[in-house]
């Protein structure tokens, strides 16, 4: 998919991006925002930047590594104050769920009054965007011994 517009926009103090994709010239169009906001403006570029380089599966949903999604929760948090000494446990496969979503993060610190719920919603919007390689078809290395 071809990025056909682009924007950056403040929100109270964070950052954030849409995007619109085209399939073509007569491929239907696709509005995406980021699904996290950003403390700075150019954590929102940069991930602009790789969001456009993912791979689309359809239905407005895109590959992401492990890596980019541990990322993403980590961008989340960072810069709100209601959150300092808040951390996602590392991102790890599962079979898809109820809304398709096959990762998890494997815990939390939640004595953080007041930040989860600020994060509920971008949580989600994450869950329902991203999908993570499917590790059961993954090469395992092999010993030889």
């Amino acid at each position: 998919m071809k990025a056909t517009t682009s924007a950056l926009h403040e929100i109270n103090g964070r950052h954030k991006w849409s995007v619109t994709l085209s399939a073509g010239v007569h491929g239907p169009c696709i509005l995406r925002d980021s699904a996290v906001s950003f403390a700075t403006r150019s954590e929102a570029e940069e991930d602009l930047e790789t969001f456009l380089r993912l791979e689309y599966l359809g239905n407005g949903i895109f590959v992401r590594s492990k890596e980019d999604i541990d990322e993403l929760l980590a961008a989340a948090v960072r810069g709100r104050d209601e959150c300092k000494g808040f951390w996602f446990g590392k991102v790890q496969w599962q079979e898809s769920d109820e809304v398709g979503c096959n990762w998890f993060f494997s815990d939390f610190r939640y004595d953080i009054v007041g930040c989860v719920g600020k994060l509920l919603s971008e949580i989600d919007s994450m869950r329902r965007m991203y999908r993570i390689p499917d590790e059961r078809y993954a090469v395992q290395p092999r010993r030889l011994s």
